[in-house]
């Protein structure tokens, strides 16, 4: 398995600022950059839990749970029009106790592990809600302080908790993080 911890080994100051990348909702002509990047991780990690790659055609249910506007959005960031990374809200669990809850999911292409390309893909989809009218659950792939520390500069208010959870593998911690409002 390969470590993901490029950012650790990295001095702050070379984690770089990437201006080029902009940020949009993603579109069906996506799903196949968005399977790769995808792949990318269930090929070299166990981060996502699943233990073969996926297919396009197999996506497909999964990118129509995706709006353009509402609780559940998908965003790719792009650079020179390639898609190198996306971030979305989706689902929680199917139990209407959960239905102010989403769960966020983030993938960046390898060559931008470490870049920062996660933390502005995780700023600019924190931006869709501005009424932060719903509890948000997102499973993270780095230092509980680091994510938390993303969170809070994504939020304004200092309403975040930091929940710890269980899935813990050699390459990543799994955690928990919410905001709602109160």
């Amino acid at each position: 398995m390969q470590s993901l911890n490029n950012r650790d080994e990295m001095n702050e100051s070379e984690v770089v600022n990437l201006p080029a990348i902009q940020t949009r909702a993603a579109n069906r002509d996506d799903l196949p950059r968005l399977t790769e990047i995808c792949n990318y991780y269930v090929v070299h990690t166990p981060i996502t839990f699943d233990v073969k790659p996926w297919a396009v055609e197999q996506r497909i249910s999964w990118f129509e749970q995706f709006d353009k506007t509402g609780r559940y959005r998908l965003l790719v960031a792009e650079q020179d029009s390639l898609v190198v990374g996306y971030a979305g809200t989706t689902r929680f669990r199917p139990k209407a106790a959960y239905d102010t809850t989403v769960e966020t999911t983030i993938y960046c292409a390898a060559e931008f592990i470490g870049k920062g390309l996660g933390t502005q893909l995780y700023a600019a989809l924190f931006r869709l809600y501005p009424e932060r009218t719903f509890i948000a659950s997102s499973p993270g792939m780095c230092r509980p302080t680091q994510f938390r520390q993303l969170c809070t500069n994504a939020s304004d208010s200092n309403q975040l908790e930091y929940f710890p959870r269980t899935a813990i593998s050699s390459t990543a911690i799994g955690m928990s993080a919410g905001w709602s409002a109160r």
